[in-house]
């Protein structure tokens, strides 16, 4: 799952909500695979590289390691 925020939201808020909501369904967010990171930043999800560019526009490349299974 890959939730993307507005610069101005607190994403530790937001993952507690979203953990709550889970667990009364009797799931739970895996701390080991989760990670909070600015979408400036980018970051690599199922193979692909996603990056919001300073100019606002979403970029989704293949993943540096995605080539490397070829």
């Amino acid at each position: 799952m890959v939730i993307i925020l507005q610069p101005q939201d607190d994403a530790t808020e937001i993952l507690d909500k979203i953990s709550r909501f889970l667990a009364e369904r009797g799931m739970k967010v895996s701390e080991k695979k989760t990670k909070l990171t600015a979408a400036t930043d980018g970051f690599d999800f199922l193979g692909w590289n996603f990056k919001v560019q300073k100019n606002g526009k979403f970029r989704c490349t293949s993943s540096v390691d995605n080539g490397k299974q070829w």
